[in-house]
């Protein structure tokens, strides 16, 4: 299972929650429900960029922010993302 992701503007990789949906965002979540979150510092990312929900080995992504996500080219506001493949904040 996808347990962490690669972002190539930050150069690292950003650990995931183990929940079965979270959060994708610049910052960390302050309420106690939102305690779940992968947390990308960068400015290419909004505070809160995506959710994210597992599914298997994969990850559904929705963007939820104004600046999109690229994934196999393409500026897209759903999709899978599978082990070994990339997505970019736009």
């Amino acid at each position: 299972p996808i347990v962490a992701f690669w972002v190539p503007a930050i150069g690292s990789d950003v650990m995931l929650p183990r929940a079965l949906g979270f959060r994708i965002g610049r910052e960390g979540c302050g309420a106690p429900s939102d305690d779940c979150c992968a947390v990308i510092k960068h400015h290419f990312v909004s505070r809160h960029h995506a959710d994210a929900v597992r599914d298997g080995n994969a990850l559904r992504i929705t963007n939820r922010s104004k600046n999109r996500i690229e994934h196999d080219g393409a500026l897209i506001d759903g999709f899978t993302i599978k082990p070994g493949e990339m997505l970019t904040a736009a």
